[in-house]
């Protein structure tokens, strides 16, 4: 009987040092505000608010951040400006990311395909150019697949392997799903892997150059990953377990519209299979850059899309 009154409360106290860890991670990761911004707008769509921002005069510009919990709109704090001067620019947070709304629920493509139409008919509310990068290359392609009209031109930066996207879940990912989104072992999970010293690996991966403003970029990841932690991780959880993922071959093949990807050179692979699926699709190979160009090199990025765009 004692073991057992023990082990209960080695058990209790265990889960209320989690809680108070996962609590502390909460607060002291969002402290620094770093995501404040004065032209913060909010599109209340049906699964919650969306932050967004609108800038400059011209031809409509939408660009959309990887769909990552670590990203936000800040991805492209880089090129506005000059985008600015010459079209109006809109950014967006993605459901589940930065300082949008992030309910707990399954994030699917066809979720992110919704928010885009809905976006751009009801916020920008005429045809526009779409630039984005990474996995949300796929929901855009098939927004414009199953709404041309809403759509110009489209520009993908590193956009991701269709091998990739046409994993589907399986039976371990319904499982691995369910822990990730447990109030107390999911949210420890999501802080350990969210952490400041895991965010710098990846980091160091993703980008080639050394920048002053390291530090303060790290400082973002960090924030947006854990403003309103509890629906972050379901956000996780679902790309983690291939929820997001979707099949946009047939999509692809039957878009009319232009399509243009940028390039690094770890990525050359992925294009080639992009024109494999649509040889009409124009490329460009930015060198010396990590898979995020317009964040290390945003001048040489910016000369194709005055090109791309004029």
């Amino acid at each position: 009987m004692k073991r057992k009154n023990k082990f209960l409360l080695i058990t209790l106290v265990s889960i209320l040092t989690i809680c108070i860890i996962n609590k502390s991670i909460s607060i002291l990761s969002t402290m620094k505000n770093k995501l404040y911004s004065y032209n913060a707008q909010y599109f209340q769509w049906r699964f919650g608010k969306i932050y967004y921002t609108k800038q400059g005069k011209g031809s409509p510009i939408l660009l959309v951040h990887n769909l990552n919990t670590l990203y936000s709109d800040t991805e492209w704090s880089q090129i506005i400006k000059k985008l600015q001067s010459k079209h109006t620019v809109y950014t967006i947070d993605l459901l589940g990311c930065g300082r949008s709304d992030k309910p707990k629920l399954t994030y699917t493509s066809y979720l992110y395909v919704q928010l885009i139409t809905d976006f751009i008919k009801n916020i920008i509310k005429e045809p526009t150019n779409v630039v984005t990068t990474g996995h949300s290359s796929s929901f855009i392609t098939m927004a414009c697949y199953q709404n041309p009209e809403l759509f110009n031109k489209l520009l993908y930066i590193n956009p991701e392997s269709i091998k990739t996207l046409n994993r589907c879940p399986r039976k371990r990912n319904q499982i691995n799903k369910v822990l990730l989104e447990s109030p107390i072992i999911g949210t420890l999970l999501y802080n350990i892997i969210h952490s400041k010293f895991a965010i710098l690996k990846r980091f160091n991966k993703s980008f080639i150059k050394k920048t002053a403003s390291k530090q303060k970029f790290l400082d973002i990841l960090h924030e947006s990953s854990h403003l309103n932690i509890d629906g972050s991780k379901y956000l996780f959880a679902s790309i983690k377990n291939l929820y997001t993922n979707i099949n946009m071959v047939n999509a692809l093949k039957q878009i009319n519209n232009s399509i243009y990807i940028i390039s690094t050179d770890s990525k050359v692979d992925v294009v080639d299979e992009y024109i494999s699926i649509n040889s009409s699709i124009e490329t460009s190979n930015i060198s010396n850059s990590g898979i995020y160009p317009h964040m290390e090199l945003p001048n040489q990025v910016q000369d194709v899309f005055d090109i791309y765009f004029n």
